[in-house]
């Protein structure tokens, strides 16, 4: 879109936590390999459920804004078009999002010993490997 259009409309008022899904794929290996190591009992003692994404937060808004700055600079785009903060109210979709759905991942990290990495980062090699 931003090589066709000068100006976009962008959710500002929804955040959450970006995470590729390379790194989802990346982190569950991980886990499963540490869970596999564990003793059968410690193995039951570490079931339930666990939240894995990235790092930090940002609304969709502040998302496309560092989307465009990374496509500038390495070249997969030729311009930044306007983005523009609107509300949810304001971008017409049948799903219904939440205004804040970044997840909590203490206890995938507790657990299993992982940090994960800042969404940013995340960004920086997506866009990476697309240039």
């Amino acid at each position: 879109l931003a090589r066709v259009r000068e100006r976009l409309g962008v959710v500002a008022d929804q955040r959450g936590a970006p995470t590729p899904a390379r790194l989802i794929a990346q982190a569950t290996a991980c886990v499963l390999a540490r869970w596999l190591a564990l003793a059968p009992d410690q193995r039951r003692a570490t079931a339930g459920h666990y939240h894995l994404v990235s790092a930090g937060e940002c609304s969709w808004h502040e998302f496309a804004g560092e989307i465009f700055a990374l496509a500038l600079a390495a070249g997969l785009i030729e311009r930044i078009p306007e983005v523009a903060a609107i509300a949810t109210a304001d971008y017409p979709t049948k799903a219904r999002r939440p205004a804040y759905s970044v997840l909590d991942t203490r206890k995938i990290a507790t657990t299993f010993g992982l940090q994960l990495p800042h969404w940013r980062q995340g960004l920086r090699d997506v866009i990476g490997e697309l240039a």
